[in-house]
């Protein structure tokens, strides 16, 4: 009798996070073809539709239990700088490449709302005496069907071409390439 109650005590303890939903979480950034018609929400079968009119850059994706994620495609890049307080050199990483943050609520008609903010950072100049970086920030908020994919950011061009032709040798890029930041969440 008491492995079976030690048993039910085990089980009612961890029912709550078995009925916690576990949700896929991806990002891709997306190169398309300038004039490429964009929908902003698409079921998966139309986005892999859209996905043969360019070419998939970077993905990522992550399963979690928890309402906000963060997924970044890219380099830690150092910066120094002379501290006059410590008298020495500091070093300091920086993010460079792309980041995504999201946060997701399930909503009861079954649709998840998205907040996201989607950031492309590239180095503009290093020999200047302070290094100094592009940046593409955009934030919006999505409502999607579980599964479905949403245009979280569009940008065309300008930011980022340097360092997109530094981390992709070989490939041409111009400024008036569309790059396009798609997410969607999928409850498992």
């Amino acid at each position: 009798m008491k492995a079976v109650r030690k048993f039910l005590l085990v089980l009612l303890l961890t029912l709550p996070c078995l009925a916690d939903t576990s949700w896929n979480v991806q990002l891709q950034l997306v190169r398309l073809n300038p004039g490429t018609k964009l929908d902003y929400l698409m079921e998966p079968a139309q986005w892999q539709q859209q996905l043969k009119s360019g070419e998939l850059l970077e993905q990522a994706s992550t399963v979690t239990a928890e309402k906000e994620v963060s997924l970044f495609l890219g380099r830690k890049c150092p910066i120094t700088y002379f501290d006059p307080r410590a008298g020495l050199s500091q070093v300091q990483y920086v993010d460079v490449g792309t980041k995504g943050q999201f946060s997701f609520t399930p909503l009861d008609d079954g649709r998840v709302q998205l907040d996201c903010s989607v950031e492309k950072s590239a180095f503009y100049d290093l020999k200047l005496p302070l290094p100094t970086m592009d940046v593409f920030r955009a934030y919006s908020t999505l409502l999607v069907k579980s599964g479905q994919v949403g245009i979280a950011a569009v940008s065309r061009g300008g930011v980022g071409v340097a360092y997109l032709k530094e981390i992709y040798p070989g490939r041409t890029f111009s400024d008036k390439d569309v790059f396009v930041w798609a997410v969607s969440a999928r409850r498992l």
